[in-house]
């Protein structure tokens, strides 16, 4: 592997700072089809596509003090998240890449790539029973927050080889973990180790009227790996309301 541009060192250092401490860069002609959701004709010819998440809690103390602490205070229409996500990504690379094209493609733009292979075959995460990626390190505490395409060509051959692709069939956490305590923790009991979530019946449970799983995943949480990184309670609600009005709207609850 070679070793990573100074550039880049610099940025993941920065982006850390901000709670966004998953950054990895890859050229676009060492993808496989699989990382991608649309037809070749509208991929990126060349360059790169450089892949930011946070890891843990720390993006959530980051976030400006208007739109940290209490869920209630966050508005989700104004995308606090993911505007902060963007905004800093965006200040770091005019930073350290002033002179270097880029295109924000996620959360702002039209996303060509599908995140969860692009993550995999980066390293960062591998499969697991709740059909999200899950971290050797942060376990399941980990989220794709931005995605840029950049034209590398102006900083050198050196930018592409800086990651190595990574095997998606690699052994992970799962694999080896003695306890079915993430199984055990769904009420809906969508969950069986080895096999694809049931998101029917995860929705289902999700979707009723008190519902335990409204604002949070009990299984997620039930999670060894990682624990320690755990999102705050705040942080928790505030994604899991996000995705609970998303659930409501699709099946015409609101």
């Amino acid at each position: 592997m070679t070793e990573s541009p100074l550039w880049l060192i610099e940025l993941r250092a920065e982006l850390s700072e901000a709670g966004l401490g998953l950054c990895d860069i890859i050229d676009v002609d060492r993808l496989d089809d699989a990382t991608w959701m649309v037809p070749t004709a509208e991929r990126p010819a060349s360059g790169s596509l450089l892949l930011v998440g946070n890891a843990g809690a720390g993006l959530w103390r980051s976030l400006p003090e208007e739109n940290s602490g209490s869920v209630q205070r966050l508005d989700p229409s104004t995308d606090p998240v993911d505007s902060f996500s963007h905004r800093i990504t965006d200040k770091a690379l005019n930073r350290h890449l002033p002179d270097v094209e880029r295109m924000s493609l996620y959360p702002f733009g039209r996303c060509p790539a599908d995140l969860v292979a692009l993550g995999s075959v980066l390293g960062w995460h591998t499969p697991s029973p709740m059909g999200l990626g899950i971290h050797q390190s942060f376990g399941m505490w980990t989220a794709y927050r931005a995605l840029w395409w950049l034209n590398t060509s102006a900083v050198g051959p050196t930018v592409g080889a800086s990651t190595a692709l990574v095997d998606r069939n690699r052994p992970g956490p799962c694999d080896s973990c003695a306890t079915t305590d993430c199984v055990e923790a769904c009420p809906p009991q969508a969950l069986e180790r080895g096999r694809r979530i049931d998101l029917d019946a995860c929705i289902g449970h999700r979707t009723k009227a008190g519902s335990s799983c409204a604002q949070r995943c009990l299984a997620r949480e039930a999670c060894p790996v990682g624990s320690h990184h755990r999102y705050n309670d705040d942080q928790i609600a505030y994604h899991y309301s996000i995705s609970l009005q998303s659930m409501l709207r699709n099946i015409g609850g609101v």
